[in-house]
């Protein structure tokens, strides 16, 4: 009898264990940002000393994303992802910024919005825009 509770008492633990540790996000994958064009959208307050309602960032699954403008590209990018940060590397086009930069991922709770919250960028001017705006998915 003791050996068929004991067996049940390991059995419990072994399931409730890593449970738990799934709760915890010890176990869950990071998010990221699905492929796809985003528009971007200027925060009310937004001080950045141009008209961005014309341009988008796309996003060509978890390594490039490109920043448009009506169309053209304006930066080419290589993207990767650790934990709940999105680094990115500009590659070429006519904004790019050297360096790597390092931005923290919000995701509104319904999903529609992603904010970037600067975390390090070498970049002042790109991180003061970013810090401004939301990316807002595009349907077609």
């Amino acid at each position: 009898m003791q050996n068929s509770y004991r067996r049940l008492l390991l059995a419990a633990l072994f399931a409730v264990v890593p449970a738990a540790a799934s709760a915890q996000g010890g176990g869950a994958a990071p998010k990221k940002i699905a492929a796809g064009t985003y528009q971007i959208v200027p925060d009310s307050n937004f001080s950045g000393g141009f008209d961005v309602t014309g341009f988008t960032m796309r996003f060509d699954g978890d390594s490039l994303m490109m920043v448009e403008q009506n169309g053209t590209m304006m930066t080419r990018s290589r993207i990767a992802y650790e934990g709940e940060n999105l680094t990115w590397s500009d590659l070429e086009g006519e904004l790019m910024c050297p360096g790597t930069a390092k931005y923290k991922l919000v995701f509104s709770e319904g999903g529609s919005k992603i904010r970037l919250t600067p975390v390090e960028d070498g970049c002042a001017e790109r991180s003061a825009i970013i810090a401004q705006i939301s990316l807002v998915r595009k349907t077609k």
